[in-house]
């Protein structure tokens, strides 16, 4: 299982390696990390130099880093190669992640209002693609996320994420996610 990663901070990024050495160890799957770095910029930076060997696998990906946003680093990717398998990660609080998915209960007709977030989202998600920066717009998908009070899981589903893992990692959910990535089509939810 070759895979790369992103986080900011140096705790998660060693944890993160530490529980996937142990999930591929338990799963017998070897396990080779061609690279963890610490924003999203990095992160596509990254996958371009690696995508050429076609050797990798899973990318996980934490949703709020500096320069570039996991939610825009999964946009920027997913229109080079839908192949790959992408995990978001996140250490949201439950609170703010019940408050998202409250404001969309509420609505008369949630799928319908998500459904209008996704199309002004994907309005930000094309200038991502295009690297094209627009001075007073959103430029940013957390950022859209946050102003259209979007769950960004959510929209991490809708924008082609494999699976969602929550943080602080441990063995028994790095194990179960990967287990349901390799062996069930979907979208994996560990939280």
């Amino acid at each position: 299982m070759n895979i790369i990663a992103a986080d900011d901070s140096e705790m998660a990024r060693k944890q993160l390696e530490s529980k996937l050495t142990n999930a591929c160890q338990s799963l017998s799957v070897p396990l080779n990390i061609l690279g963890i770095v610490h924003d999203g910029q990095q992160l596509v930076n990254l996958f371009e130099q690696v995508r050429a060997t076609n050797q990798l696998d899973f990318i996980f990906c934490d949703i709020r880093m500096p320069n570039m946003d996991g939610l825009s680093a999964l946009v920027k990717i997913r229109s080079l190669d839908r192949r790959i398998k992408f995990v978001m990660v996140s250490s949201e609080d439950s609170e703010k992640m019940e408050f998202y998915n409250k404001f969309r209960q509420a609505t008369d007709n949630a799928a319908m209002e998500f459904q209008k977030k996704i199309d002004l989202l994907s309005k930000i998600s094309g200038r991502i693609v295009s690297n094209a920066v627009e001075p007073g717009k959103i430029n940013s998908m957390l950022e859209g996320c946050e102003k259209l009070a979007a769950d960004p899981i959510e929209v991490a589903k809708a924008f082609g994420a494999n699976g969602y893992l929550h943080k602080p990692y441990d063995d028994k959910r790095t194990l179960a996610l990967l287990n349901m990535l390799l062996t069930e089509p979907g979208f994996a939810v560990v939280a």
